[in-house]
């Protein structure tokens, strides 16, 4: 990650500016098996924005003047912590400001007794599943005993999209 970039809880004033960072990296998915996500309504809504900034669980990724160009956001869940979503600009992207985003994020939530941070995410879309296995998470394959990640996925291949495209990942924290 370029030294120029800082990685830090939001700020209430920041909020707004975030579904827009949404919408331009969602473009990326017109050039994937699911080119109508990049269009679709899938997005945040402000309350979900103002929520995980209450509870310390939306965190920016700011350029050199200070202004946002990526996010995640996570939220708690069965005593983990679940990225919800992850987005950077594409003006900002392959600088390392996802994976710096999701690091600053667990170094925070690890030494409070979050033992791993899951998520779920498209199997084979290359920016996906396997940029967020070289980023450590491994690929939980029995859902069985993960209730919630379990209904997410169900959620989300409701989405009009193949049943198995969606996974559900961890990677484990120090605590």
């Amino acid at each position: 990650m370029a030294s120029t970039y800082r990685i830090r809880q939001a700020r209430p004033d920041e909020l707004p500016l975030l579904p827009a960072i949404e919408t331009a990296a969602s473009g990326l998915f017109r050039n994937s098996d699911y080119p109508w996500i990049a269009d679709g309504p899938n997005g945040m809504d402000m309350a979900l924005f103002e929520r995980c900034q209450d509870t310390w669980c939306l965190w920016v990724a700011t350029d050199p003047a200070g202004e946002p160009v990526g996010f995640a956001a996570f939220a708690p869940e069965d005593g983990q912590i679940w990225l919800g979503e992850l987005s950077v600009h594409p003006d900002h992207h392959r600088r390392g400001l996802g994976a710096a985003l999701i690091d600053k994020a667990a170094g925070f939530y690890g030494p409070r007794g979050i033992s791993r941070v899951t998520l779920t995410t498209f199997r084979d879309v290359p920016r996906n599943a396997p940029y967020y296995a070289r980023l450590g998470f491994s690929v939980i394959d029995d859902l069985s005993a993960e209730p919630f990640l379990a209904a997410q996925i169900e959620k989300e291949e409701g989405w009009n999209v193949p049943k198995g495209s969606r996974v559900a990942m961890q990677r484990m924290l120090a605590t």
